[in-house]
């Protein structure tokens, strides 16, 4: 989906030129804890009792699901349980 213009796109890209390596990492870094808390608040209403290591558990699944095959997620989960009770 493109509902940026291009010159709001351009301005945005020059301004993220602009900025120091470490403004940027601290803007990306950012973001990434925003997403992270959406997705947290998005568990936390469909499962209001979920507990911290399992919603920490559930995060890890949405996040690396591509990157895993269901058994190494579900040896990755077993032992972040086994090793964080």
């Amino acid at each position: 989906m493109q509902d940026t213009s291009p010159a709001v796109e351009k301005h945005l890209n020059e301004l993220y030129a602009s900025l120091t390596p470490t403004e940027r990492l601290r803007i990306m870094s950012s973001m990434y804890d925003a997403a992270i808390a959406l997705m947290a608040a998005g568990i936390r209403m469909k499962q209001p009792e979920i507990s911290g290591l399992a919603l920490r558990i559930e995060i890890f699944r949405r996040m690396y699901q591509d990157d895993f095959s269901a058994d190494e997620m579900e040896r990755i989960c077993a032992y972040l349980i086994k090793h964080n009770q």
